[in-house]
């Protein structure tokens, strides 16, 4: 088993974190070596040196956040990923709702309630979806990437209107 050593540098800015460096006991030499070897053979630019490395970072909170309450409300008019032209043809359904925080820390349970308030059509299931987004701003823009978490079902069958369904994932 080989410990990692004192090399691993870790830079914040605006969330987002660069790992530099990273040496395990034992590569120190064989490192120093191919960089004085790529820098006497063709310098130091001739070639890309890349290293991948996986890591997780957990932050201790300074203390316990309040809790802010959000309520929610999704309609077919509400829906993010549907053309205007097509929200006509979506029968006409009502959820409504709401979250216990707004700010959650990943340890803890994320956790509210939803209702079918009404609903045309029969409602075949309810997912809760988490999703994590990643936003990386450079010169030219941003970049944007969505990554499902997790995906659970909340309710299976056309539910009754006006029940409180709890969530809790």
């Amino acid at each position: 088993m080989s410990a990692a050593t004192g090399d691993l540098s870790v830079v914040s800015t605006l969330g987002s974190v660069i790992v530099e460096g990273v040496t395990v006991a034992g590569e120190k030499e064989k490192k120093r070596k191919r960089e004085e070897e790529n820098f006497c053979c063709g310098g130091m630019f001739s070639s890309n040196l890349e290293r991948d490395i996986e890591f997780i970072i957990e932050v201790p909170e300074s203390g316990e956040q309040p809790a802010e309450p959000m309520p929610f409300e999704i309609t077919p008019e509400t829906l993010e990923n549907v053309r205007k032209s097509s929200v006509t043809q979506i029968p006409p359904f009502k959820l409504a709702g709401k979250l216990n925080r707004t700010n959650c820390n990943l340890a803890d349970p994320f956790k509210g309630s939803i209702l079918v308030e009404k609903s045309k059509a029969a409602v075949k299931s309810i997912e809760l979806q988490l999703v994590r987004v990643e936003t990386v701003a450079y010169a030219e823009g941003h970049a944007r990437e969505a990554t499902e978490i997790q995906n659970v079902q909340i309710a299976d069958g056309d539910v009754c209107r006006d029940l409180q369904i709890p969530l809790y994932m």
